[in-house]
């Protein structure tokens, strides 16, 4: 089957597209013109494949501008009808957020409108290409002493996890919801951070910090391993071989 990767070099569309690699029955494609060129447009409606991964989409971290996270998933979905999509939602679907409400914009369109998309809803934890912004890539080239924020409550997925889930949705579709949400224990990033030094072994001193109350742990309808074991089997696939 053919499936395109949009957003390969993100954190997100790196490790699917790293992951579906070793899958021998999946041909992948990628585009690296920007949304919305018309050079993307046009490589994207050409695309005669059946599956859409879209990895594309604006951070909080990074960006100030997120209008690519509501325009986007909605033309996907409007154009490409001969394609099955999967979208990232997210856990941050917060009103006081630019970026939260972005999301919460393209959630609300694809279930309540969306004809060919399907979504994998939760926050997600993994290696970058090209930054170290990120909350796993931030800790992983820390030295010395950091904070953990002990008020702080997550249950997300690894990179890895959501590639693996992915791949099930397409191979299993019609036995996945429109909204789907895997979901782990849900722990501070104190304990979150505490178990990223455990299996990747780094020398850290990780201090208590309460100062932040949020708690943005999802009620999950997808069971996944826990964290440990995840980050131990992102470890293996990613850094190891």
């Amino acid at each position: 089957m053919k499936i395109l990767v949009l957003g390969h070099r993100g954190m997100l569309g790196h490790m699917v597209h790293k992951y579906f690699s070793t899958k021998k029955e999946c041909e992948l494609l990628t585009i690296n013109s920007r949304w919305s060129s018309e050079d993307f447009i046009r490589e994207v409606l050409s695309f005669n494949g059946n599956y859409i991964i879209n990895c594309i989409g604006a951070i909080h971290q990074r960006k100030t501008e997120f209008e690519v996270n509501i325009d986007l998933p909605i033309w996907l979905d409007n154009n490409c009808s001969d394609c099955r999509i999967i979208y990232p939602g997210t856990d941050f679907e917060m009103s006081y957020s630019d970026y939260g409400i972005s999301k919460k914009k393209a959630a609300e369109h694809i279930l309540n409108y969306g004809k060919h998309t399907k979504m994998i809803k939760t926050s997600i934890l993994g290696p970058e290409l090209n930054s170290k912004s990120s909350v796993f890539e931030w800790f992983m080239n820390s030295e010395g002493e950091v904070f953990g924020w002990t008020k702080n409550y997550w249950n997300g997925i690894t990179t890895l996890q959501w590639a693996m889930i992915c791949y099930d949705m397409i191979i299993s579709w019609d036995t996945y919801l429109t909204t789907n949400i895997p979901a782990t224990e849900c722990i501070s990033k104190y304990e979150l951070l505490n178990i990223i030094k455990k299996v990747f072994e780094k020398d850290i001193v990780i201090n208590k910090n309460s100062d932040v109350i949020v708690n943005r742990c999802l009620d999950g309808t997808i069971d996944v391993s826990n964290i440990e074991k995840q980050l131990t089997e992102l470890k293996e696939f990613y850094y190891d071989n």
